[in-house]
C-alpha cells in the first residue's frame, strides 16, 4: 500500500554551509553533491505521469537547497504543473534578490531554520559564523517588508545552547 500524502520532498543538494548540533548530515557517508536539472525534471514527471496524488514539491533535506544553482529553474518547472512549492533553508544564502524571484514564481512559503536570538545561542547551535546570524536577522527582516505573496515561517529547534532564547526569539 502506498502511504497517502500530497508532498514530494526533493533534497537537491547533499552540500551545507552549517554543521548544525541536531542534524546528522555530517554523520552520513553520501557523496556531497548537487541533483542537476535534468535528473530533477526526470524524477518530477515520472512521479507525475505515474499518478495524480501529489500537488505539492518541498525543496528540503541534509543539504542547503539554496545551494543548488538550478533552484530557480526547478522551482519554475514544478510551478509549470501547478504544484505547491515549498522552501526550508538556513537563509544564508538567499538574498533579497532570489527571494523576489521566488515569490514572481508563485513558491508559498520559505521556511527559515533560526534556532537562535542572540549571535551567541546562533552560531553554536548552527556551528557556523556570526556573520550568518546577522545576514538571516537583516534578510528576515528585510523580506518581511516586502509586498510579497509568499509566506515567510521561521522554526526553532530547542537546543542546549539556545534554551535561553526561546521567549525572545517568539517575542
Amino acid at each position: 500500500m502506498i502511504p497517502q500524502n500530497n508532498e514530494i520532498r526533493f533534497e537537491v543538494t547533499t552540500k551545507c554551509n552549517y554543521h548544525c548540533v541536531m542534524c546528522p548530515r555530517d554523520e552520513l557517508v553520501r557523496k556531497k553533491e548537487t541533483m542537476t536539472f535534468e535528473e530533477f525534471k526526470f524524477y518530477l514527471d515520472k512521479i507525475r505521469n505515474e499518478t495524480d496524488q501529489y500537488d505539492t514539491v518541498t525543496f528540503s533535506g541534509f543539504g542547503e537547497s539554496v545551494l543548488d544553482p538550478t533552484l530557480l529553474e526547478k522551482m519554475a518547472y514544478a510551478r509549470k504543473f501547478n504544484y505547491r512549492v515549498l522552501l526550508l533553508t538556513t537563509g544564508s544564502m538567499l538574498t533579497v534578490e532570489k527571494f523576489k524571484k521566488m515569490d514572481e514564481l508563485g513558491v508559498e512559503s520559505v521556511r527559515f531554520s533560526l534556532h537562535g536570538n542572540s549571535v551567541e545561542s546562533y552560531t553554536k547551535t548552527h556551528q557556523t559564523s556570526e556573520k550568518f546570524f546577522h545576514k538571516v536577522t537583516k534578510m528576515v527582516r528585510d523580506i518581511s517588508r516586502l509586498k510579497r505573496k509568499t509566506k515567510i515561517i521561521l522554526t526553532y529547534v530547542e537546543t542546549e545552547h539556545n534554551q535561553g532564547d526561546v521567549e525572545g526569539w517568539i517575542s
